[in-house]
């Protein structure tokens, strides 16, 4: 009986949490009404995650074929996930705030 590697799966809760953050900024960009949030901090945060999330995303491929593991598709499709809503965050503020940016 052969031992089954199974995928590398252990950065996922990092993509989950990138998740979570730009969620809870996408909410507070939209219903802030004086000034929470900036330019500066919405850009910084997205910039950060996308590239951690890029980051760990290139780790678990690394790991997964030293180890000879499958890949994961679900760690992929989180960090598209986590681009699109960094994406999103920036559009949302730029949209809400252009009259004050012009």
């Amino acid at each position: 009986m052969e031992y089954e590697i199974p995928n590398v799966i252990f950065l996922r809760p990092v993509f989950i949490v990138f998740i979570i953050i730009l969620c809870a900024l996408l909410i507070f960009s939209i219903v802030q009404k004086r000034e929470i949030v900036n330019m500066f901090s919405i850009v910084s945060i997205t910039v950060i995650s996308v590239v951690i999330s890029a980051l760990c995303l290139y780790a678990t491929g690394y790991i997964a074929d030293e180890y000879g593991a499958g890949s994961d598709a679900t760690s992929t499709i989180l960090c598209m996930v986590v681009a699109l809503l960094a994406l999103i965050n920036v559009i949302v503020y730029l949209i809400k705030h252009r009259n004050k940016l012009a």
